[in-house]
Parts: structure tokens; C-alpha cells; sequence
């Protein structure tokens, strides 16, 4: 069953011209034939053309042994110049009057896909019905226009004729790619032709290493830019075998046993006075004379070290780390999954570190980035010196690390590494005459008892590392399962939080500030408590780091300022003038001093703010403390 689709437009456009022309679909069209002298001119003028499409069309027919095609080539007028292929298509459309000589055209021929090719100068399938003439309405034709490569001069077209029980695109498609061969042989040809007349003034010009050889292996030409590549002189290279090139000679060699072409081989030449290797690509092919006699062979090779070397930089630059050329993230994880499989095969433990430097923000907010960077580079080089051969070690980003201890035999092993490390980054660093004291916190998952996958293990090694930090720093800790619980209670009280914020699950308590003296009380300081509707009441030990860590300190600042001014102010309606100097200061002492600070600048801009304080200064004592008065 065959579908029917819309015909093409120019298959509608061809078969409006043939009924103009009057043609009668019914009527097979009287052949239109060239005399043979003109004939032979023709193929003469094709000789190279014909050879190598004899050559790709052996290649097509051998390929669908089987199929009845036959193919038809013609020059660029539409001219038949050969036939090959089924022998019963074949005997058929000779007994209709086609043979070499035939010209097509839409005029006389009717809808055709030889003429449509030619003019659409396109790969083109005519079906079945889309032929005009009845004749052909069996049958399934495709057809392909060639040209030269090199000027894009149109040569004719090789079509494909078949029954249409045979019809299929994909006769089109390898058609094309016979064609795309054959152009491509005609431009190897043209350029071997241009090779024969090659001067020694362009062989030597040329920025391409060139070599050329007899039919026999000899080397009869070595240009000045080969010499220049392999540190070979033409004198000691001329009229000696080829194969004694190594690594060059091979590949010239394989191009004069086969008579192939080669292209985009990559060879390495050792150059000592070059310094060294040099890489190149070497091009191959064989050489023929006018009259297709095989006479040697031509080679060519180009270096691309630099090339080759910034690909490697490129290479390299995505799996360091720019700042301490350890790898980097990604190759932590190309290099993890590697270990994983490793240990999974040969049953073994392995143990994934995270290290985080401790108070390093400090450092780099302090003293300039510039020497946060100089410090990580001297904390790298001496985990690199340590770890050497024993792990491997990644720089994760910031001042995290991850390191890779394979090949365990028991978990003491890494804890004693751990422990090393510890000691080892305690000791000062001196950079730029200055003397820096840090210490790292590590936190150690084991595969396979923490886990089997990457990121499992780095999150329980990142879980274990924090509860490091939460433990005073300067530690490792192995990770366990309790962590996970109390990480999850962690996260459920962040979310909490602020929610307590908007709903006013706040409370202060006020501590007196008594004058030893007079025995009065001149102040007091205001404590944050958390009354949580289920937990009850929380310390602010538990959640005010979980504040500053969230980038609440600022809100729970401006919470207890508002609402201890509203509180005192409420009370001084009711003081007497013992009470006065209580109503006019609240210490902020839990909070940070740039929370405290944000605070007093919102209080400031509203207008309502002296209403509230009664007063404009401020009083900081040695312990950080802020007071308002």
C-alpha cells in the first residue's frame, strides 16, 4: 500500500507546463538523441568524472545486491551517458528508446525527476503517480545533481530508477551521500593534480610539513617547514625509505600499501632541538599522473601543540581549583565515584573527610581577601605534603576541603589522619611577616556504613563537620545516625522561628542594675525568652545562634528595642522620682553590635522615636554592652 501525499510544488508547477505544452500522459515521448559524434565528445570530457562515478556507483549496486535499481548518469544538459545496474529495468527502458545519448527534459520527457534535479539543483524523488506519463506512473526514480567541489560548476546528476514496490526516501539519502563522495574524490583528484605542478617556491613556502614519495616508498621531496617540524634535513631524507620515518613514515607508508586517503591523524615527534614533543595532524593521500597511473604518495602534517596544549589547559582548568590547583568540585566527584566503584568491587572501606577552616571569615573580612587567598594556598600545601600518597584532596570552595582516604583497613586509620590534620593546621602560618593561628573543623562519613552513594556521604561528612563547629571547632567528628535527628529538630526550630517573630511567642524578662552605692536601681537589662506553644519555654542558648546563623539577629534586635521602650514607657506613666533613671535605659547586651546598631538607626528614623526613649545617647561599655538613654 503506498500513501498518497500533497505533491511537492514543483511537481504540480511541471506537470500545469506539460499540460500547456499539450503533452499526452497516455503517449510514450519520442527519445531525443544526440548524435554519437557529440557523444563522444562528451564522454571524453567526463573521462575523470565517469571513473570515479563508476567507482561509487560499483560500490552502491554491490551495497543493494538484490534490489532491481537501476543507475542513470547524465551530463549537465540532461544527456545519458552510461547506465548500470538491473539488467530487466535496463532491457526495459532500452526497448522505450533510453540509452546513452538520450537527452531529458520536462519539455519533451514530461515530468522527470533527471530535469527537475537539474533545475531545482536539488536531490529530487519522483513516485509513481507524480510522473505525467502513464508509462512510468510503476515506477520510483530519484535523482541527484554533482558538481565540482571547488568552483561549484554543476557536472549532471546520477538518479536511481526502480519499481515503485521499491519506493523508500532512504534510496534518496544514500544517493546523496554517494554523490557528497564523489564530489569530494573529484576535489582529492583536482588537488592531486595541482600537487604534480607544485614548485620547490611553494613547497618551501608553505607553513605545512609536506612529504612526497615515489610509488616505490622512496622520499623524493621533504619542504623546508618538515625540516623544521621533525629536526630531520632533506639531505639525510631524500631517496631513503619512507617506513624508516618513524613516527611519520608509517602512516605514508599505510597511504602507498592501500592507496587511501588519511586525514586528522594524530602523531607525536619527539624534537629534541624543539624541546621536546610536538604533536601534529597528518593528511595522506595517494598521488595518480594524468592518466590515472598511481605514482607515489603525498603526506602532509600541521602542529597543533598549542592548540593540543590549550585544550589540555581548558581540560585542566575544569577539574582544578584556579586559586590552589588542587582539583576541584568536579573532580571530587568524577574522582569519588571512581573510588566508590573501586571499593564496592573489592569489598574495601574508604572514608570522605570535609574540613572547614575556622574563623577564616574573619581573617578575610579583616585583613582583605588578598591574604585570605595567600592562606589558603599555605594551608593547601601542607595537606598536599601530608596527605601525599595517602589521600587525595579537593578544594570544594571558600575555605572547605573534601579528602578521599581509600583503601581503608579500619576506621582508625582516617581518625588518625584526622587528628594529624587538626595538629598540622594548628601551627601559625607566617605570611607577609605576619603570624596567622587558625584551626579547621573536620567532620568523616565511612562508605559503605554511612552511606553507598556521593552525595550521601558528603552530607553525612557535612552533618558530622557543622556538629564539629557546634562542639567549640578546632575537632573531627565521625558522623552517626543521632545526628540526623537532631539536625531535623534544628531545622524544624529555624522554620518555627520566625513565626514566633510575627506572632509574639517573645517574652523579656528584666534584670535590675543596682548602684552598690545608693542601693538603687538605675537600670535593668533586658533577656529574650522563647514561650513556644508546645516545647515550652526555650533558652536563647539554643536559638539565638540559630538566629544570627539565619540573619535574624537584626529582627530579634528590633523586637526587644520596641518592645522594651513600649514597656518602660507604659511603667514611667506610673514611676515616682525614685524610678526615673530605671524608665531611661535598656541594655541590648545579648544581641551583636551591628543587630543593635540596625536597630537604633530604624528607631531613630521614626518620628515617634523620643517619645519612646526620652532621650539621644548611647553608652557602650568594655564588654560591648550598648545602653540608650
Amino acid at each position: 500500500m503506498h500513501l498518497r501525499y500533497e505533491d511537492p510544488f514543483f511537481i504540480r508547477e511541471s506537470k500545469e507546463q506539460c499540460r500547456n505544452l499539450g503533452l499526452d500522459p497516455a503517449e510514450i515521448p519520442t527519445p531525443l538523441t544526440i548524435n554519437d559524434e557529440n557523444l563522444a565528445c562528451i564522454k571524453n570530457e567526463y573521462i575523470e568524472v565517469l571513473e570515479v562515478v563508476r567507482f561509487f556507483v560499483s560500490k552502491l549496486l554491490n551495497m543493494m545486491m538484490g534490489t532491481p535499481i537501476l543507475v542513470v548518469i547524465t551530463d549537465q544538459e540532461g544527456v545519458i551517458l552510461e547506465m548500470e545496474g538491473d539488467h530487466t529495468i535496463k532491457n526495459m527502458i532500452q526497448q522505450l528508446g533510453f540509452k546513452p545519448g538520450v537527452q531529458f527534459s520536462e519539455k519533451h520527457n514530461g515530468t522527470n525527476s533527471i530535469s527537475l534535479s537539474l533545475r531545482m539543483k536539488q536531490p529530487v524523488q519522483v513516485i509513481g503517480e507524480q510522473h505525467y506519463h502513464y508509462f512510468l506512473k510503476k515506477s520510483a526514480c530519484y535523482s541527484v545533481p554533482f558538481h565540482f567541489v571547488k568552483n561549484g560548476l554543476q557536472l549532471g546528476t546520477i538518479s536511481i530508477m526502480t519499481s515503485i514496490d521499491y519506493e523508500s526516501p532512504l534510496l534518496l539519502t544514500m544517493l546523496t551521500a554517494v554523490v557528497d563522495s564523489i564530489e569530494r574524490e573529484m576535489l582529492l583528484r583536482k588537488q592531486n593534480r595541482e600537487l604534480n605542478i607544485l614548485n620547490q617556491i611553494v613547497m618551501d613556502s608553505a607553513k605545512t610539513g609536506i612529504i612526497l614519495t615515489d610509488k616505490d616508498g622512496n622520499v623524493t621531496d621533504f619542504n623546508r617547514y618538515a625540516e623544521k617540524l621533525t629536526g630531520w634535513s632533506k639531505k639525510s631524507v631524500l631517496n631513503e625509505p619512507v617506513q624508516q620515518l618513524k613516527p611519520l613514515g608509517q602512516w605514508v607508508y599505510k597511504v602507498l600499501e592501500t592507496r587511501q586517503t588519511l586525514s586528522d591523524i594524530e602523531i607525536n615527534i619527539n624534537h629534541d632541538l624543539a624541546g621536546g614533543k610536538i604533536i601534529c595532524l597528518f593528511d595522506g593521500m595517494p598521488i595518480y599522473d594524468e592518466k590515472g597511473e598511481f605514482i607515489g604518495a603525498f603526506g602532509k602534517f600541521r602542529d597543533i601543540t598549542e592548540r593540543y596544549e590549550a585544550e589540555s589547559k581548558i581540560k585542566y582548568m575544569a577539574y582544578h581549583d584556579d586559586l590552589t590547583s588542587i582539583p576541584n568540585r568536579r573532580y571530587f566527584y568524577q574522582s569519588l565515584s571512581e573510588e566508590l566503584e573501586r571499593a564496592a568491587k573489592n569489598k574495601e572501606m574508604l572514608a570522605v573527610f570535609l574540613l572547614d577552616l575556622d574563623r577564616f571569615k574573619i581573617i578575610n573580612d579583616t585583613l582583605g581577601h588578598n591574604k585570605g587567598d595567600l592562606l589558603l594556598i599555605e594551608v593547601t600545601k601542607r595537606l598536599k605534603e601530608y596527605l601525599q600518597n595517602k589521600a587525595k584532596i579537593f578544594r570544594m570552595g571558600g575555605d572547605e576541603f573534601t579528602i578521599i582516604l581509600p583503601s581503608l583497613h579500619k576506621e582508625a586509620d582516617a581518625i588518625s589522619v584526622a587528628k594529624h590534620i587538626i595538629e598540622l593546621i594548628r601551627k601559625p602560618f607566617i605570611i607577609q611577616d605576619s603570624e596567622f593561628h587558625i584551626s579547621t573543623s573536620i567532620g568523616i562519613a565511612f562508605y559503605p556504613h554511612d552511606g553507598n552513594d556521593i552525595d550521601g556521604l558528603l552530607m553525612r561528612a557535612d552533618t558530622a563537620m557543622y556538629r564539629a563547629k557546634e562542639h567549640g571547632k578546632n575537632q573531627y567528628v565521625v558522623y552517626n545516625s543521632n545526628m540526623n535527628e537532631r539536625s531535623f529538630a534544628n531545622f524544624a526550630l529555624e522554620k518555627e522561628l520566625h513565626r514566633a517573630i510575627q506572632n509574639n511567642e517573645l517574652v523579656l524578662y528584666y534584670q535590675p542594675q543596682i548602684d552598690l552605692k545608693s542601693e538603687k536601681i538605675v537600670g535593668v537589662e533586658a533577656l529574650i525568652r522563647w514561650e513556644h506553644p508546645e516545647l515550652g519555654m526555650i533558652s536563647p542558648a539554643k536559638f539565638i545562634p540559630l538566629a544570627e546563623e539565619m540573619g535574624l539577629a537584626v529582627a530579634l534586635g528590633e523586637w526587644v528595642l520596641r518592645n522594651a521602650c513600649q514597656q518602660i514607657k507604659k511603667l514611667a506613666r506610673y514611676r515616682d522620682r525614685s524610678f526615673e533613671s530605671f524608665c531611661k535605659s535598656v541594655s541590648t547586651a545579648i544581641y551583636p553590635a551591628r543587630a543593635v546598631g540596625n536597630s537604633e538607626k530604624h528607631f531613630t528614623r521614626n518620628r515617634s522615636s523620643s517619645s519612646i526613649f526620652g532621650a539621644r545617647n548611647y553608652r557602650i561599655d568594655g564588654n560591648g554592652r550598648r545602653t540608650l538613654y
